[in-house]
């Protein structure tokens, strides 16, 4: 009886880390990710060789990719 507890306990430990890491990767993905467009769009308004029309585009940057592996 004592055993099944322990591995139980031990299963949702396991559960719980593993959603906190996920929503740590999630949350570090979406900081990266929208500075890396800040950075992007300040080159382009700041690119004087570009037309106005050039420096509105919308897609200007691609997201990045998630990379919420175990490493």
């Amino acid at each position: 009886m004592r055993a099944q507890v322990s591995t139980e306990f031990m299963f949702c430990m396991m559960v719980i880390f593993f959603m906190i890491y996920a929503l740590y990767a999630a949350a570090r993905w979406a900081g990266l990710d929208l500075a890396q467009r800040r950075l992007r769009h300040d080159q382009i308004l700041n690119n004087e060789a570009l037309d106005v029309k050039e420096q509105l585009q919308p897609d200007f940057s691609q997201p990045l990719g998630l990379n919420s592996v175990w490493r």
